[in-house]
């Protein structure tokens, strides 16, 4: 199976491995098939986590994404302008898992019957309340800058090990980069995101990672949800990065991508 993603065209990316074991019993029920986020999806997906982390989980009603959408091709908003700025060099830098036209990357607004129609089809990690009012879920999306530029981390080896990451090689690279203290908290990590199936492993562990999983030899790759909320996970990440102007934090990702190339060349050689 390759996750029903040849639909969407991104099914024979080479930076999309196999379905994999996960540490989640096999007698869970399945989850809903996750939502393929396009830039606008992934903008407003990034939109609703932002603002709903302001305000105690609840998203932002629709009336008020539309607003912060206005200008069509010059958003009024300038946060918009550069969150649509930076998913276009993410594009035109080739560091994205799926393809889009060019016009999807156009800013562009969008009439709040719209906005629902996206968001009440997000999956995962939103839910309705018995008010009405839609709530995320921390608890099964990823709403963090450092845990978003964990797994951009992850992508990036994944690209360049021409698919097969080893989690050793993975706890290494967050180590140089100073984006996890030590290895307990780098196999908490790799135990949460798993179980939130944005991470997907070869070997079936059980539903807890003991310390005796730790000198396993196993490999650790993007899941399917995760391939899906690709971009967003990029918006996501570039929040952790200095902020003084668009191009540092662009600058900043790019830098990450190279030394994640050195490092997967280095164990190579």
């Amino acid at each position: 199976m390759c996750w029903k993603m040849r639909l969407f065209g991104i099914c024979d990316h080479p930076d999309i491995i196999p379905e994999r074991a996960t540490l989640m019993p096999e007698t869970e029920k399945p989850l809903p098939e996750p939502t393929l986020l396009d830039p606008l999806g992934a903008l407003i997906y990034y939109l609703c986590v932002s603002e709903a982390k302001k305000k105690a989980g609840r998203v932002p009603s629709i009336q008020k994404i539309s607003e912060l959408l206005k200008g069509g091709d010059k958003p009024i908003n300038p946060r918009i302008g550069l969150l649509w700025e930076d998913l276009l060099w993410l594009k035109e830098n080739e560091l994205l898992l799926s393809e889009h036209e060019p016009e999807a990357f156009v800013p562009r607004s969008l009439a709040s019957h719209n906005v629902n129609s996206r968001i009440k089809n997000f999956v995962p990690g939103f839910k309705v309340t018995h008010s009405g009012w839609r709530e995320i879920l921390p608890s099964k999306i990823v709403d963090t800058p450092l845990t978003a530029v964990r797994l951009i981390a992850l992508k990036d080896l994944h690209h360049f090990c021409q698919l097969q990451v080893p989690q050793k090689m993975l706890l290494e690279f967050l180590l140089k980069e100073n984006l996890i203290p030590d290895a307990g908290d780098y196999y908490t990590f790799v135990e949460v995101v798993t179980r939130i199936k944005y991470v997907d492993v070869d070997l079936l562990i059980g539903e807890q990672f003991s310390q005796h999983d730790w000198d396993k030899h196993f490999h650790v790759g993007p899941s399917e949800i995760f391939a899906k909320q690709d971009m967003y996970l990029e918006l996501r990440a570039m929040d952790y990065f200095p902020e003084q102007t668009p191009q540092n934090r662009q600058m900043c990702r790019m830098e990450l991508r190279r030394r994640a190339e050195k490092l997967a060349g280095d164990k190579r050689r």
